[in-house]
């Protein structure tokens, strides 16, 4: 009768050792897929990417590729460019933009989230600091970013780059896929 209850509590206690080791393994997937999970709870944007879009700002076209603050003194606009080429080109694309130009100057690059992007820098209204950033995303292809009346040292300008994603798969045919579902 003692070998038989004691049978039975080694049992219950290999049942709950199994119970807890199985809950450690789904919680070890759940951490190597928090950078997805992460992407995931951002917005998806013009098919291709997701991100987070700083409060105060609204998209200001239906592609949802550029947003603004109400007042219009922020903006951020996303767009993806083909290089022509399999190699990275993002820094040759900020170099060529500065040259022969009194308007742009180069900055230095910054890493902000998943990607390095090369600043150039420029002013407008007032005399508001601005950049367009680039990023080798995917082969071929890059971002360009453009902020008006933000450097990538400001909280909004960080909250869209560090959550700045592509979605899986060729970012050209996300983008192609959501352009054919919106204008049909």
């Amino acid at each position: 009768m003692k070998t038989i209850k004691l049978l039975c509590v080694l049992m219950a206690l290999l049942m709950l050792v199994g119970l807890l080791t199985a809950c450690g393994g789904a919680k070890t997937t759940d951490t190597a897929n928090d950078a997805e999970a992460q992407a995931a709870e951002a917005p998806l944007h013009c098919g291709w990417y997701y991100a987070n879009i700083p409060d105060g700002f609204t998209a200001t076209d239906e592609e949802e590729a550029e947003f603004e603050t109400a007042d219009g003194k922020k903006s951020i606009s996303c767009y993806l460019f083909a290089t022509f080429s399999d190699t990275p080109d993002a820094a040759a694309v900020a170099a060529e933009k500065v040259e022969d130009s009194d308007f742009y100057t180069l900055g230095d690059p910054v890493t902000i989230g998943n990607y390095t992007w090369q600043v150039v820098n420029f002013t407008w209204d007032d005399d508001a600091p601005c950049c367009d950033l680039y990023a080798d995303i995917f082969e071929g292809r890059y971002a360009e970013v453009t902020m008006f009346g933000l450097t990538p040292d400001d909280a909004e300008a960080k909250t869209f780059l560090e959550s700045f994603k592509l979605k899986e798969g060729d970012p050209d045919d996300n983008q192609q896929a959501f352009y054919a579902e919106l204008y049909g």
